[in-house]
Formats: structure tokens, C-alpha cells, sequence
């Protein structure tokens, strides 16, 4: 028996695939890729978790983060300047 996502967990996974969207028309990446990296970052994330922080911020937001890497102040610096983190 299966149980469907709560509104939380649907939210969290819409703004997921915006961000993995954002990453393949922003950085030149593949579809593939993004959504290994999306899920390489969130695999411990408990997506229906009110703490899991996803819908405070747009997907714009989470590509970066995902792309550069989650300590990077990527706002703070030309994007030009930046190196993503390895994959895979």
C-alpha cells in the first residue's frame, strides 16, 4: 500500500524539478545530471519534513546551491568566478 505525498512533500518536489530545469537551461547540463545531482544533495532529506526548508526559497535558489555547492555564497561573487562542484 502506498501513501501519497503530503502537500509539503509535493511542494518540496515541484520546486526540485524547477531547480533541476533552471540547471539544464542555466549551466548547460543535462537533465540527467541535475536531477543526479538534486538527488545526491536531498538523499538525506526528509522531503515531508515541515523542517526541510525546500519552500522557503525558489527554485533559482536551489540549482545554485546544488550546482556550486551548499557553502558556496554564490550571490556574493560573479557567477564567472565560480567552479561547480565535481560531478558525478
Amino acid at each position: 500500500m502506498s501513501t501519497l505525498p503530503n502537500s509539503r512533500e509535493l511542494e518540496a518536489q515541484l520546486t526540485l524539478r524547477e531547480a533541476a530545469e533552471v540547471m539544464v537551461n542555466t549551466f548547460g547540463i543535462s537533465a540527467d545530471e541535475a536531477a543526479g545531482r538534486i538527488a545526491r544533495q536531498f538523499k538525506h532529506v526528509d522531503l515531508t519534513n515541515d523542517n526541510a526548508m525546500i519552500g522557503h526559497e525558489d527554485a533559482e535558489f536551489w540549482a545554485r546551491v546544488v550546482y556550486y555547492g551548499p557553502s558556496v555564497q554564490w550571490w556574493r561573487v560573479p557567477e564567472e568566478t565560480l567552479t561547480p562542484q565535481p560531478w558525478p
